[in-house]
């Protein structure tokens, strides 16, 4: 009679089957026997043993986290047959929920900043699994601030200036929230205390403006973000150029490019062109709109100077001994033309035929002819020429030599000295304008600090005219009724009566006023400012103790 069968047990030959299965899948994983002992005590199957230990798990590792993505990498311990990878909180984004079985390497994307979050990967050996888990936590995002722009970039005291600032996420991360406070520092790097500070400003769109009224002086705007929510760092913007309080009464100013030193207005009144000498441009301001454009004609362009019907615009260019010629319908280059060393002042004779250029380091002046843009002939005068004039009927040109306190009469049919004027010891002529009958020429002199009547009838100084400190500059209404004097250690133009050969007014502009330009119809006076880089747009007529027209 046979036994009954023992359900209680397995058969030995299933046993037999399930040690042979076991210990293949040891030799796969390289395990050591006993075979059996590697099946996870989670698996399922009946061949499952309640005594059996985890599979080796995968070491999960965060490689990488920004505020917005995180890099994970694992090790591979065994060839998992598949792979379950999962995020909390928030949907996987970037990774695969089932990476491939090669794979030990994915970017989790569009998380949020300030955020834990937690990876569960679980590598599986067909019914088998082994899990491992990591936790992180993304920084916060950061920001850039940067100011946009400020208006205006220089006003008298009074004058609301104002500043608009940028802020944005370097990781993308939304629109910041917070605000931004607006500082006007005087120094250049923004350092030390604030001279002044606005409240903060509510950021809209990434964007906020602060205004504030300064003193006089010079300043330099920097803008803080504060966050106010939790995924952002607040950050600074950089110093922003300088801006400029003038006294009360200073005109309207139009920025123009770095150094402004030379200035003349079109026949027609449409346009100033200014040298900018430390930017190798000339900027034209559209005189309607004071709207700026720019010419480039090389380095360190000095003075300028526009054929009588405007067509030609002639620059000095000292550094490389040029006269650069420029079509003023194409703003495009004509010519370049080598003069003497270190041409400086220049002018054009009324029927357009002749520049004639000083040459600062030459001692001599260069006539150039217009017709063929050559140099046809070179005529020596004083030390340290400097400004050029011509008479209106073109018959005699004026330099100034401010190395030997003289000024040099050319006649212009022989191109030779006619006559020489000698001034005080020290007086040191710079510019020099002539009136609109050619009956006298005025030169500024900085000891004394004056302009001088020349009467172009006898060559004889006929009177000395006290103005502000370093006189830079002078130029003479179409009228012929006031002089324009800018005087750079002054900051400010002296309006002079050539009637009384008093000043009448004096006005505040920038910072070392350096060229003075009337428009043909006297309606404004254009001064550059070298140190704050515009342009005071005077309107005429300039009334006493600093009041003006708003231009």
């Amino acid at each position: 009679m046979k036994a009954a069968p023992n359900h209680a047990r397995p058969p030995r030959h299933r046993f037999r089957r399930a040690v042979t299965v076991a210990a293949l899948l040891g030799a796969a994983l390289g395990l050591a026997a006993p075979a059996y002992s590697y099946w996870s005590a989670t698996s399922t199957g009946s061949a499952a043993r309640s005594d059996a230990a985890t599979l080796p798990a995968p070491t999960l590792t965060a490689t990488t986290v920004t505020a917005t993505s995180t890099t994970l990498a694992w090790t591979q311990p065994f060839q998992p047959t598949s792979y379950d990878l999962a995020q909390s909180p928030a949907t996987l984004t970037g990774c695969p929920a089932h990476p491939g079985t090669s794979t030990t390497v994915c970017t989790a994307s569009g998380l949020t900043p300030n955020t834990a979050y937690t990876f569960s990967l679980s590598a599986a050996m067909y019914n088998w699994r082994s899990p491992a888990t990591l936790t992180t936590t993304t920084p916060k995002q950061a920001t850039t601030t940067t100011i946009t722009g400020t208006t205006p970039q220089s006003g008298p005291a009074g004058t609301n200036f104002t500043a608009t600032a940028n802020v944005s996420g370097n990781s993308g991360y939304g629109s910041p929230a917070g605000t931004l406070t607006f500082s006007l520092y005087t120094t250049t790097n923004c350092s030390g205390q604030p001279a002044l500070t606005t409240p903060p400003q509510p950021v809209s769109n990434k964007t906020a403006t602060g205004s504030l009224q300064p003193p006089i002086g010079t300043y330099y705007w920097q803008t803080t973000y504060t966050p106010t929510d939790t995924y952002n760092t607040p950050s600074t913007s950089a110093c922003s150029t300088a801006i400029t309080v003038a006294p009360p009464g200073t005109p309207p100013a139009v920025a123009v490019g770095t150094s402004p030193v030379g200035v003349v207005v079109s026949p027609d009144g449409t346009r100033a062109y200014v040298a900018n000498f430390s930017l190798g441009t000339v900027s034209v301001i559209a005189t309607a709109s004071n709207t700026v454009s720019a010419i480039a004609v090389g380095g360190n362009p000095y003075e300028v100077a526009l054929s009588p019907d405007g067509k030609y615009l002639y620059v000095t260019r000292p550094y490389v001994n040029t006269v650069v010629v420029v079509d003023t319908a194409t703003n495009l280059i004509v010519k370049n033309i080598t003069t003497g060393a270190y041409p400086w002042g220049l002018a054009v004779t009324p029927d357009g035929a002749h520049v004639y250029v000083a040459n600062y380091r030459s001692n001599s002046v260069s006539v150039i002819a217009t017709a063929t843009n050559t140099v046809s002939a070179t005529i020596p005068v004083g030390v340290y020429p400097d400004a050029v004039v011509v008479t209106p009927d073109g018959a005699y040109v004026y330099v100034t030599n401010a190395g030997d306190d003289t000024v040099s009469v050319i006649a212009t049919a022989t191109n030779t000295v006619s006559a020489i004027i000698p001034f005080v010891r020290g007086a040191a002529p710079s510019s020099a304008a002539v009136s609109p009958d050619g009956a006298h020429v005025y030169v500024a002199t900085t000891s004394p600090n004056a302009v001088n009547v020349i009467e172009t009838a006898t060559n004889a100084i006929s009177a000395t005219i006290a103005v502000g400190t370093a006189p830079s500059s002078v130029a003479v209404s179409p009228d012929g009724e006031h002089l324009y004097v800018a005087n750079s250690v002054s900051n400010t133009v002296s309006v002079v009566d050539v009637a009384t050969k008093k000043v009448s007014a004096t006005i505040p502009v920038g910072l070392r006023p350096m060229g003075v330009a009337v428009s043909p119809n006297g309606a404004h006076v254009y001064v550059t400012n070298e140190n704050s880089y515009t342009v005071s747009v005077i309107t005429v007529p300039a009334l006493p103790a600093g009041t003006i027209t708003a231009a």
